[in-house]
Order: structure tokens, then C-alpha cells, then sequence
């Protein structure tokens, strides 16, 4: 190596190319440093759940224990399997004001550090020796349009009122508290367990006389074995202590693990945000190694003749190519720099779409390991993509064999000579530069897989998060506790359009708890998103939500489940349709409850059935239905379930996404025609020197293009459509919904439309330039 020859090389290449040297480091650093900043968005999202459940420090076991059953509270915490355990109290109050709403609080001593503790995202948390201080749950806060300051004035109901909580209780007969608001905090689905805020032992000290009970969040030793052991013990335990009679309105002792309840609320949407930022990432990616290669193919083949001195100087061309790549150094040290500064900036960007509610450091968080890695990487790169294209200009011959192999599609095309040539120009060897030509179809199809995919799922999503009767038809309002009078009241009432009493409880289906439903229709006509088979009619029949029934599918023996009565018998239930059923709160998942008509369910419920009121109002009065309800009936609006709103914050990225595939299709085939333009550019002279008309011409663009492009399309369209239809239907199933797709068809012809038509007019648009080199290229023979 003639190091003193390369360097001397390396500073001439540089004093003459400085400028456009460094313009292609900023663009390649600036596109790099957009790959790397979509990577840290890509990790935060990606880890924002698992943070804030270790922030939180999230417990392995929940269960309540109702009423004053303090020697039980004792034996749940001392089962096998249990490391910690802290036990509040929990209390729930009435408004004194506005609408009908219940708020329930939990305190209690002795909490450990490092067992339930929300993300403090606003204000502080409460002292413990003030008796009215509480931190509040960030989604309550947000619907109630309360914040650190505020205050809450309410009553609270007794534990007697509580256990009656279904069937009645008169006016909340605890004392009144007002409590004040210091905090607002963060944790994984917060009211499901730990009420809607947390209160101090000074609080439960003073209303202890008006407890419901308690709630115990248990940490559980490490391993599955443990887990097994502390399972068998409490169900033990639970068949050993049913509920007094004064508490059967509650239910039987149960079991909540978060990591089986929480964790595939979020899983799904996790996969798809990661898989599309990936996308997104390796689209980028792409974009940035055809740009920088375009642009340094141009430079280094604009040094032809310095090539040759330097070649008759006694260089080889393994020196050449290394001073080209010292040369780059300092081009290379500005994309390096560039990208780890953006890749740094991308901390003030957080989580995409509904895991943004789960991030435990909300603000900037960067990640300088990403940054400085993928800085290091970028300029790694830049140098190997200097010294490549330099190697690969010097290998390049200026002539090409341009007659024609027999092939299969010869006879078809040899009476059309501008068909056969232009084939030809498509497929031959051409001048030996750029990618061939099956990996540009292979490029080519790969991206158009990815558009359509992205296509596919996006149409799905957006049919279902639009069209309710595919996730259970969300009544328009739901009155809690539902009294016969107000039911008589409510059917007779010109708004309403249609009412169901819905009976609620709880069944042992195949050896599993699952919470039932039964449907009574009052008035009009509610839809019930039936996936398959129909409803239940008699009292031996069930239909399972599409969670539950893949959960039990290997317990059904011919078409039947076992049920556990609550007198400890069993019997057999057949069953008869799949149907999605609207959830009643955040701790039940969509698709895993079970319906059954309603003397099925008097018949199997494990507990006392509460009665529920599901009601659809007329076009154009629901707000009026509403405001004469809310003054003294417990009532909800429409709620979309959680599933459900988490991958409606799918639908942002997915728009980018499909920009971005977009994009990626119209540099890809731009860059493919433009690399088969460069390799046909020699026969393209022969042509017209042979006395091709510029219309033969324009014909042999047409038909090099059209054999580019229609195999990619061939390819990539059904390839995308089979992908994006596995992909929702994985994600559809696992968020507890039909997993059928709606395929895209009209954009997909639309858009392969739009690419044959690119691929007519970018050919002859290249004509009159082509024309222009004709001459030139002759005159290189």
C-alpha cells in the first residue's frame, strides 16, 4: 500500500469536493439520524408499560375481602407463596354535587416502598398525619376535570349500604368528608383495584367505622412453583369461607393476577406499534442507503479521468478506492455527528398511540446509548458506502453484451422488435453498474408488500374502532342498579328507542370464575354482536365471548361445558354462538365474559345477579335523556372498551406508517427505473443509431418499465394483503374481537394503478434527455 500516493490522493479529493462532500454527510446524517430517532421512539413505547409497572411497583395477586372478616384478611396474607403484603381499607362515597357518581378511596397503614406506589405526575403526595389529603387517579382527574388544588366534597356509605349496593340502600348514611386533592397520579388500569384515590392511615383511622372492607395486594416469591402453590392454597381457602349471607351480593372470595388481567391489554398493541416503527425504521433506513448511494455513484463516477492518471500513475484500485474513503472522513464525521444529535432530540418524543398513558417519566428521556451507537454506526456506514461505490465504479466496464439470450419468452416476443428490445433492456446485463435486475423487482415487491399490509390493517382497524357492534354495541347509557319502577319509567319515555335489563354475575364455567350476562328485552330492539352460531334461549345453553371460548376450548368435550352451581353440583351447558359482549368496568377484558339467557343465568350465577339497565336513546335526544337521568339515577355514558380505545391510538402512527410506505414506493420505483434507464442507456443509443423513431423509443421505455414494475406489483400486492390479514387477525383476536379483515381492494387498485402509470410517464419524461446522450454514447464505442 503507497500510503504517502493515497493520502496525497485523499487531500486532492478533498480540497476539490469539500462542499458536496458535506451536504452528503448532512443528508445521510440527517435520514440516519431519522432512523435512530424512530428506534428510541420505538424503545420507549416499547418499554413504557413494564417501566411504570416497576415504577409502581405493581403487586403479583390482588383479592378483596369484604366486610369485618379481619382473621381472613390474616390467612390470605399468610398463605404459601406470599413474600409482602399491604391491606387497606377501601370506602366508597356519593358527590354532594352534580350528577350521581360514586368515588371510592383506600388507606391504610403500613404500606411497604416498594408495594403500590403510583407515578406522582402532578402536585405531591399526601402527609400522612392530615385526614384529608388524597392523590387522585389520572383518569379520573381527567374526566372529572379535577387537578392538584381542587377539592371533593362527598358522603360516605356505610359497609351495610355497600353489601346492598345492587338492590338498594336509600341515602349514603357514613359522615360527610370533603377531601382535598394534592396530587394526581399514574398507575396501570387504576380503579379496577385500588379504588380512585389513595387516602392517609389518618384517613382510615378517623372513618374506620364506615369501611367496606379491604383490599389486599399480595407480592408473591419469584418462580411459577410459588405461584402454583399460593393458586391451590386460596382456592382453598376461598371454598373454605363462602360469603356470609349479608356479603353474597359481592361475591365469593376471588383472585385477581394483574399479569394475566393487564398484561394482554397491552401486549397486542405493543407488537403492532413496534412492528410499525420497525417498518417505518427499515423504510427510512432503505431510503437513506439509495439516496447516499445515488449520490456518491455520481461523484466518484464523475472522476473517471483522475481514475486513469492515477491508474497509469501505478495505483491500484484497491488504493484508489481508500483514498476516496479518507477522503470521506470528515463527510462521515458530520452524518455521525448529525444523527447522534438528532437521535439525542428524539427524547422530547414520547410513547406513540394509547401506551403514551403508561409512561412513568412523562417529558424528555433520552437515550444516549441509542444515540452515540447509532452515531458510530451511521458514520461506519457512511465510510464502507464511500469506499464501496468507489470500488464498484472502478470495476465498471463501459460496454455490455447486448445480444440476446434464448429464453421460454423468446418465440412469444421475437415478432415484436420493440417489444424483444425493450426486454431486453430491462433484463440484460446492460452496462454492468447498479442492482440487477431481479433484486430491484425482489426491493421493488418487498416495499409494496409493506404498503399494502399497512393498508389491510389500517382498513380493519378503522372499520372496527367505527362500527361499535363489532366490540359489544355500547349502550348509549347505563343506569347502574336497576329498579323496576325507573325501568317502567324509562320504557314509556318518547326518548328512549330501546332498553334491556341486563342481569350480572358470576359463573365457575370449565373450573374458571367468569363473569355472565343475561339480556331481558324491555322496549325496542338493542343489536348483540353475535360472531357466531346465536343467542342463548334456554336455560342449558351459553354463548362465550372470543377470548373465553379459545381460554375453555380445551375443556368443551362435544360442542359442552361443565358449570359449578352455587351449591357445589355440577351440570352441562351447551354451547351455542360466539358473541362479543359490552364490558361493565376496566377490570373485565373484552371477550372474556359468557351470556346466557336469563333463567340460564338465575340458574348457574354463583352470586346474586345485580340488574342493570342498557339503553339505547332516539336520534337527537340522548343529551336531554341524559341531563333528566343524571340528577337521581346512577348512570354512565357510552364507554368504549379499553381494548378497543388502546388500539384507537393505532390509528395515528398507522397514518404515518402509510405515508411513509407511500414514500417508500415512489422512491423505489423511481430509484428502479432509474438504475434500468442508467443500464439500458447504451442500447438505447444503439437503437436510435439502428433508426428507432423516438416512438419505438418511447416504446422500449414502456415496456422496460412494464417488465420492472408488473412483476413487483405481481408479487408485492397479494403478498401484503396475506400479511396485513394475518397480522389483524392475531391482533383482533388477542384484543377479544371477530379477527375477520376488510381487505382494501379499491385503494390497492387504485395505487397499482398510480404505479403503472408513474412507471409510463417517468420513461418518456426521460426522453428527451436520453436523446441528448446519445451522441456521447456513441462516440465512447
Amino acid at each position: 500500500m503507497q500510503w504517502g500516493a493515497v493520502l496525497a490522493v485523499a487531500k486532492a479529493e478533498w480540497r476539490s469536493r469539500w462542499r458536496g462532500s458535506l451536504v452528503i454527510g448532512l443528508i445521510f446524517g440527517l435520514i440516519g439520524g431519522c432512523v435512530m430517532a424512530i428506534i428510541t421512539v420505538t424503545q420507549r413505547t416499547d418499554s413504557a408499560f413494564p417501566r411504570l409497572v416497576a415504577a409502581v411497583h405493581r403487586p403479583d395477586a390482588v383479592t378483596h375481602v369484604v366486610g369485618a372478616q379481619d382473621a381472613l384478611l390474616q390467612q390470605v396474607a399468610s398463605l404459601p407463596g406470599v413474600e409482602e403484603s399491604w391491606a387497606p381499607h377501601i370506602w366508597v362515597g356519593r358527590l354532594d354535587s352534580g350528577p350521581l357518581t360514586y368515588l371510592s378511596v383506600m388507606a391504610g397503614p403500613g404500606r411497604p416502598a416498594d408495594l403500590v406506589r403510583p407515578v406522582l405526575l402532578e402536585g405531591r403526595e399526601p402527609r400522612e398525619g392530615s385526614p384529608h389529603e388524597v392523590l387522585l387517579s389520572e383518569d379520573y382527574a381527567r374526566a372529572s376535570g379535577v387537578s392538584a388544588g381542587s377539592t371533593i366534597d362527598m358522603t360516605l356509605l356505610t359497609g351495610q349500604q355497600v353489601a346492598r349496593f345492587g338492590v338498594g340502600f336509600g341515602k349514603p348514611a357514613g359522615p360527610r368528608v370533603r377531601l382535598h386533592v394534592v396530587g394526581i397520579g399514574r398507575m396501570p388500569l387504576w380503579g379496577s383495584d385500588a379504588g380512585t384515590a389513595i387516602a392517609t392511615p389518618a384517613f382510615a383511622d378517623r372513618y374506620v367505622s364506615s369501611s367496606a372492607g379491604h383490599v389486599s395486594f399480595l407480592r408473591l416469591a419469584p418462580g411459577d412453583e410459588p405461584r402454583r402453590d399460593f393458586d391451590r392454597a386460596f382456592t382453598a381457602l376461598a371454598a373454605a369461607n363462602p360469603a356470609p349471607p349479608e356479603l353474597a351480593e359481592l361475591g365469593p372470595l376471588q383472585v385477581r393476577y394483574p399479569t394475566a388481567t393487564e398484561d394482554p391489554l397491552v401486549a397486542p398493541v405493543r407488537r403492532v406499534l413496534v412492528a410499525g416503527l420497525t417498518m417505518s425504521a427499515g423504510v427510512t433506513a432503505v431510503a437513506a442507503l439509495l439516496i447516499t448511494t445515488q449520490a456518491l455513484n455520481r461523484r466518484h463516477a464523475q472522476s473517471l479521468t483522475a481514475h486513469r492518471v492515477e491508474a497509469a500513475l501505478g495505483m491500484t484500485r484497491l488504493e484508489r478506492a481508500v483514498a476516496r474513503t479518507a477522503a470521506a472522513l470528515p463527510s462521515a464525521a458530520v452524518a455521525g455527528s448529525t444523527s447522534t444529535a438528532t437521535g439525542l432530540a428524539a427524547g422530547l418524543l414520547e410513547p406513540l398511540g394509547a401506551l403514551r398513558a403508561f409512561e412513568p417519566t412523562p417529558g424528555y428521556l433520552p437515550n444516549p446509548g441509542i444515540a452515540l451507537i447509532g452515531g458510530t454506526s451511521i458514520a461506519l456506514i457512511h465510510l464502507a458506502l464511500s469506499g464501496a461505490t468507489a470500488a464498484a465504479v472502478l470495476r465498471s466496464t463501459p460496454a455490455g453484451d447486448a445480444t440476446p439470450r434464448r429464453g421460454p419468452w423468446l418465440p412469444l416476443v421475437r415478432r415484436s422488435p420493440v417489444l424483444l428490445a425493450g426486454l431486453r433492456m430491462a433484463w440484460g446485463p446492460g452496462q454492468g453498474r447498479g442492482t440487477g435486475m431481479a433484486n430491484q423487482v425482489l426491493g421493488l415487491a418487498a416495499v409494496v408488500t409493506l404498503s399494502v399490509a399497512v393498508s389491510t390493517f389500517s382498513t380493519s382497524l378503522d372499520r372496527l374502532v367505527s362500527t361499535p357492534s363489532r366490540y359489544g354495541a355500547p349502550a348509549d347509557i347505563s343506569l347502574m342498579d336497576a329498579k323496576a319502577p325507573d325501568v317502567a319509567r324509562l320504557a314509556t319515555d318518547a326518548r328512549v328507542a330501546a332498553i334491556d335489563v341486563v342481569s350480572i354475575g358470576e359463573v365457575v364455567l370449565g373450573g374458571d370464575m367468569v363473569r355472565a350476562y343475561a339480556y331481558r328485552p324491555v322496549s325496542g330492539a338493542r343489536e348483540v354482536t353475535v360472531i357466531s352460531g346465536r343467542r342463548p334461549a334456554a336455560a342449558d345453553e351459553v354463548a362465550l365471548g372470543p377470548r373465553l371460548a379459545d381460554q375453555l376450548q380445551a375443556r368443551k368435550r362435544d360442542g359442552r361445558l361443565v358449570v359449578t352451581l352455587a351449591d357445589g353440583s355440577t351440570a352441562t351447558l351447551r354451547v351455542v354462538g360466539v358473541i362479543t359482549n359490552q364490558p361493565t368496568d376496566a377490570s373485565e377484558r373484552l371477550g372474556a365474559s359468557a351470556v346466557f339467557s336469563p333463567s340460564g343465568l338465575d340458574r348457574v350465577a354463583v352470586t346474586p345477579p345485580r340488574q342493570d339497565a342498557r339503553i339505547t336513546a332516539e336520534p337527537g335526544q340522548l343529551e336531554a335523556l341524559r341531563a333528566s337521568m343524571e340528577r337521581n339515577l346512577e348512570i354512565y355514558g357510552a364507554e368504549t372498551p379499553q381494548e378497543i380505545t388502546t388500539l384507537d391510538g393505532l390509528r395515528p402512527l398507522l397514518g404515518f406508517l402509510t405515508g411513509v410506505m407511500a414514500s417508500g414506493v415512489v422512491v423505489a420505483v423511481t430509484h428502479s427505473l432509474w438504475q434500468t434507464r442508467r443500464r439500458s442507456r447504451r442500447a438505447t443509443a444503439v437503437a436510435r443509431a439502428l433508426g428507432f423513431t423516438p416512438v419505438r423509443v418511447g416504446a422500449l421505455r414502456v415496456t422496460m418499465a412494464a417488465a420492472l414494475v408488473a412483476p413487483a406489483l405481481a408479487l408485492g400486492v397479494p403478498m401484503g394483503l396475506g400479511l396485513g390479514r394475518l397480522v389483524w387477525w392475531e391482533v383482533a383476536t388477542a384484543s377479544g374481537v371477530e379477527g375477520d379483515v376488510l381487505l382494501p381492494g379499491a385503494w390497492v387498485a387504485a395505487a397499482a394503478a398510480a404505479v403503472l402509470v408513474a412507471s409510463i410517464v417517468l420513461p418518456t419524461a426521460w426522453t428527451r434527455r436520453e436523446d441528448r446522450a446519445v451522441a456521447a454514447e456513441l462516440r465512447a464505442e
